[in-house]
């Protein structure tokens, strides 16, 4: 159910006749049993809302700080009356003391979803147990328990997006040390973006029956045994085993990014659909811009000097040390009590399928190839500066520290300084412009090294552009459609590997121009190919 409303009273007026009572009675019951001044009524995505302000907390919504803090809302949707309260969900206790007290006010068993609860008729609403739900919290402690989230799960996309690029330095210290082919270096991407592919799905499955909480513990310790691979491939000193555990690495990482995005969409309000963090992101990719300067001095300072043996014994000390702050974090993970929140499996009511959007399919070929240009860039960046101005592998993983900074700048930038340009136009601008930079470093020239770093800036909006270009008006299929989006990411497994044959052949800087006809792509799909065009009846 589809209301356009600005005020909560023209909400209640546009109701039908059976669900106004009710929703005027449960709005009644929230606003006299709201605990304190720090929680103000207020419209919040098209539901009634009751949000802390930013003049009580100044951060606002992680998923988008223009918006207030959400807390509580109300809805009357199709086959349902919901109310969203996001302190429950995210207070353990609260959740026990509500569960353990709802069957004293109801007959019908309890219907809760990721964030919110669902009354299918409006007898069903126990309006005295919802007034001391409201009571039982404040805005202060809300915003105590939200903050206290947000820092752990900070922290978590910082790991993550630290291991991740970590092969970054992985790839030169692997081909150097094995003697390995550019296509064989290209495996290390294959071994960790297939896994995205791969582990998804039974992920997804996992998480049903241990929850998001435990699966982000769970994530971790997988992440653990790769770093520890690392240790018992050394040993072996074979290449295929040092895939295996990057392979590992990699499921960990999945696992980990399956569960925490959703985790904190269930805690986050009830509007953050595939938004991200802004403040977790900027530290992830934070971890980005970190993770080759510390691949250089731990991993590829020197090495040159070093004989296979010291080598190996350099990587399994660092990967070492990576497995047990790894342990330790899952451990924690485990034991702090964070708010747990159990994944429902929703029923299957999409409206169509995948073949009824087709801009939906152009969009998953357009973050397949975007995932795989951006790998492509990175995977061998540190190569190419040694070709072309001939820096050891350290310094050349310092101008790959360059390029995720470029990426991070443009994230933080772009949306201060086109707040309002349509996304399809600043795709396009970005697009032609790192296809520019890609073209220049094909020639091999030294500013190819600077026009590779530029792209990572150009590179930093597409992402996010073409997933919100690609999800328009999808109705209910729209989280299947963002799940091949996200499938989609094996483009990172893939062009990589193609790239380092072309380089085999024809040298490094001339592989990227293998990149072009993927950048012609992504200029048409910002250009034309994002429209929506209804198939006729």
């Amino acid at each position: 159910m589809r209301i356009t409303a600005s005020t909560p009273e023209e909400y209640l007026e546009q109701l039908p006749p059976e669900r106004k009572e009710i929703m005027a009675a449960l709005r009644r019951t929230i606003l006299d049993h709201l605990p304190d001044g720090g929680i103000v009524e207020a419209m919040s995505y098209g539901m009634i809302g009751y949000v802390v302000p930013h003049s009580v907390y100044p951060a606002g919504y992680h998923c988008d700080p223009k918006l207030p803090l959400p807390f509580i809302s109300i809805a009357s949707q199709k086959n349902h009356i919901g109310l969203y309260h996001m302190g429950l969900y995210a207070s353990p206790k609260m959740m026990e003391w509500f569960t353990t007290e709802f069957p004293r006010h109801s007959q019908r068993k309890l219907d809760m979803g990721k964030s919110c609860i669902r009354f299918k008729k409006a007898e069903h609403v126990p309006l005295q147990l919802i007034g001391e739900l409201v009571g039982r919290m404040n805005s202060q402690q809300w915003i105590e328990l939200y903050d206290w989230v947000l820092v752990w799960m900070t922290g978590l996309f910082f790991i993550w997006g630290f291991l991740t690029e970590m092969d970054g330095a992985l790839i030169p210290f692997l081909k150097d040390l094995f003697e390995l082919s550019n296509f064989q270096a290209a495996l290390v991407q294959f071994a960790f973006f297939i896994a995205f592919f791969v582990v998804s799905f039974p992920a997804a499955g996992v998480l049903q029956k241990v929850g998001y909480r435990k699966g982000i513990s769970l994530g971790l310790a997988v992440m653990a045994m790769g770093s520890f691979g690392f240790i018992a491939a050394g040993v072996y000193a074979e290449y295929g085993y040092f895939l295996i555990a990057i392979f590992a690495l990699a499921a960990g990482v999945t696992l980990l990014q399956v569960a925490a995005n959703p985790y904190m969409v269930a805690l986050g309000g009830t509007g953050s659909g595939s938004n991200y963090l802004n403040t977790a992101q900027g530290f992830n990719a934070l971890a980005k811009v970190l993770a080759p300067l510390f691949g250089a001095w731990a991993i590829l300072e020197g090495m040159e000097d070093l004989d296979e043996a010291a080598r190996l014994e350099r990587l399994n000390e660092v990967y070492f040390w990576i497995g047990v702050l790894l342990s330790a974090a899952a451990l924690l993970f485990w034991m702090v009590r964070l708010p747990e929140v159990i994944p429902t499996r929703a029923a299957d009511r999409s409206d169509g399928n995948y073949r009824a959007h087709p801009h939906l399919l152009r969009g998953a070929v357009a973050i397949f190839l975007y995932v795989g240009v951006e790998v492509c860039v990175a995977t061998f960046l540190i190569l190419y500066l040694g070709d072309v101005r001939e820096l050891s592998r350290a310094d050349g993983a310092v101008y790959l520290s360059y390029y995720w900074g470029a990426l991070m700048a443009g994230r933080l930038m772009i949306p201060l300084v086109l707040p309002k340009a349509p996304t399809h136009k600043v795709l396009l601008l970005f697009a032609i412009g790192a296809s520019v930079c890609v073209a220049i470093a094909g020639f091999g020239t030294a500013a190819g090294a600077w026009a590779l770093v530029a792209a990572g800036f150009f590179h930093s909006i597409m992402w996010g552009n073409i997933f919100a270009l690609s999800l328009r008006d999808l109705g209910s299929l729209i989280s299947k459609g963002s799940g091949l989006l996200v499938m989609a990411i094996v483009g990172g497994a893939i062009l990589p590997p193609i790239q380092g044959l072309l380089a085999d052949s024809v040298g490094r800087p001339r592989s990227y121009w293998m990149l072009l006809p993927a950048y012609l792509y992504l200029i048409w799909f910002a250009h034309s190919g994002h429209r929506i065009k209804p198939k006729a009846s």
